[in-house]
């Protein structure tokens, strides 16, 4: 079969120059994996270690801090969405009233997994601080990992088997083909937390429908997120319940930590992979996402 050949009017330029935006995208990104990552382990050695403080106040601490961020963050995407700031709510999705408090109707889909990992993390991470338990403890982030991993690899499996989404997915309708989990995430992140509204939804919906090669990137990326991850649920559990000969502090420290060492390589792998696809692109095409 040969490829479907596209000119440069058939694929719009995606709204959106990643150059402009490394500053706060690093600064971003440096406060949640210091808040969430690292933050939980230096204070449990050193409050554990440092001090008398019992067990379940050490773990504590670090919970109560980590939760600044997160909460303000979802502040924030909460206030977006209700006020609809620089159109950033789904394509299609228009409250009917006039007021912002009334308008929840329009969260997207990211907002609803955001909520729903807040609460299941704060649940286990209670849990764990409550018996107290460092496994238990341990395994809290990687109980979010299993969560979004196996959506990834279920909404590929839907695709696969042609169904259509039985409820809406951010910009994509019920009932219409299901999209990657990648691209959701994409579109939703962008378009709220990146400040750049609708028109980077419309700009990425127009992109994605055009374009067979993002179309194969988004799909390759949600099994190589979902497969890797669960690879790595499964090493943090082990390490945490089914090996004795591992000390629990070790495995609290590797399931804080080795969470975000997962997403870090698979955030510079995904870049890689979207660059060489751009590239090539941009050889056939001309100039066309020049910024990304």
């Amino acid at each position: 079969m040969s490829a479907r050949i596209y000119s440069s009017k058939q694929l719009r330029t995606l709204p959106l120059d990643l150059s402009q935006h490394k500053l706060p995208l690093t600064l971003s990104w440096t406060t949640i994996i210091l808040a969430n990552g690292i933050l939980p382990i230096v204070l449990y050695f050193a409050l554990r270690h440092g001090t008398s403080l019992d067990l379940s106040v050490v773990l504590t601490v670090p919970t109560v801090l980590m939760s600044v961020p997160a909460l303000w963050q979802l502040f924030q995407r909460t206030y977006y969405l209700l006020t609809n700031r620089k159109g950033c709510r789904p394509l299609g999705m228009t409250s009917s009233s006039t007021k912002w408090y009334k308008s929840w109707s329009n969260f997207d889909y990211f907002q609803w997994n955001y909520i729903f990992g807040l609460v299941a993390l704060t649940i286990f991470i209670s849990v764990g601080t409550s018996i107290p338990s460092l496994p238990a403890t341990a395994v809290s982030l990687s109980v979010l990992m299993l969560y979004v991993c196996l959506e990834l690899i279920l909404v590929e499996i839907g695709i696969l088997l042609n169904l259509s989404a039985p409820f809406r997915f951010s910009s994509v309708p019920k009932g219409a083909p299901l999209r990657p989990g990648v691209f959701i995430v994409a579109e939703d992140v962008v378009a709220v937390d990146g400040k750049q509204g609708g028109a980077w939804r419309q700009g990425w919906n127009d992109r994605y429908e055009a374009d067979a090669e993002l179309q194969r990137l988004c799909r390759t990326l949600d099994w190589v997120w979902g497969v890797s991850g669960l690879c790595v649920v499964a090493v943090i559990w082990g390490l945490a319940f089914a090996m004795d000969s591992v000390d629990e502090e070790v495995s609290y420290a590797i399931g804080w930590g080795l969470p975000w060492a997962w997403a870090g390589i698979m955030a510079v792998l995904t870049i890689w992979m979207a660059k060489r696809m751009l590239r090539r692109q941009r050889m056939r095409l001309g100039s066309i996402d020049s910024g990304a």
